[in-house]
């Protein structure tokens, strides 16, 4: 399946000096998963073998639950068992992942993230009751706004949602649309194939692939600067000002 992926985008050496700040085509594949996802990560595994799960695990969850994983997901459980933020990159040595979260909901522009649960954590945490997610729900990561889970159920395999958790910064607005249900309920309605998705959730991608290229690697100093100034103008944050960085071919976290 070929995807068309339309940016504009400004990129960044680790010299700080810039790669181009052009328009961008890419023909995208379920392929190139990992290709994608270097650029702005490293592998969770470590480079150490023994902490990859292996296709028999996988097939086992599989089995055990009923499920089919998207393929690149698993492509890159496979290969890296998850992924993890670089921190020390670019001329400040102060990098981060963020991953921007649309409509702005309960005052949240966007998420830290650090790194993904292991294979072995998403799946013993697959469909957890104590979690309080929806049926299907993998986990990949717990946030301090919400939880960032690949839903599984049948016919909507792959799909990626936030759970908003935290309403420190609720509007009145939000506060009388929940009025009349709670998250266990929210989660209860929650059914992707009908397209019943409560208000606590947001859709942010039809692809663990199209996910990853949500993610924005960038420059700390010039995030914190951009994220002040747009709070005080009472502002969404403004991506467009953010420095975008990617890491070379073959980058090691040891760098």
């Amino acid at each position: 399946m070929l995807m068309l992926d339309f940016k504009i985008h400004r990129y960044f050496k680790h010299d700080g000096s810039v790669i181009n700040t052009k328009m961008r085509y890419q023909i995208m594949t379920e392929k190139n998963i990992l290709s994608i996802l270097s650029k702005v990560a490293t592998p969770l595994c470590n480079g150490i073998e023994n902490n990859l799960p292996t296709e028999v695990e996988i097939k086992t969850f599989e089995t055990t639950h009923g499920v089919i994983l998207p393929k690149d997901l698993k492509e890159i459980l496979l290969n890296w068992d998850g992924f993890n933020e670089v921190t020390t990159f670019g001329p400040n040595c102060n990098s981060r992942l963020v991953l921007p979260l649309p409509n702005g909901k309960f005052g949240y522009d966007y998420e830290d993230f650090n790194c993904t649960l292991t294979s072995r954590c998403m799946f013993k945490n697959y469909d957890d009751p104590f979690l309080g997610l929806p049926n299907y729900s993998l986990p990949i990561f717990f946030a301090d706004g919400g939880d960032i889970f690949v839903t599984l159920w049948p016919g909507a395999e792959g799909q990626v949602y936030h759970f908003q958790t935290n309403y420190d910064y609720i509007s009145e607005n939000e506060t009388e649309i929940i009025s009349n249900y709670e998250p266990d309920t929210a989660c209860d309605l929650f059914d992707p194939i009908n397209n019943n998705i409560p208000y606590y959730f947001t859709k942010l991608s039809n692809s663990f692939t199209d996910f990853v290229q949500q993610l924005l690697f960038i420059d700390v100093k010039n995030f914190d600067d951009v994220n002040n100034e747009c709070l005080a103008a009472g502002k969404p944050l403004d991506i467009s000002r953010l420095i975008q960085y990617e890491l070379p071919e073959n980058y090691s976290s040891h760098n």
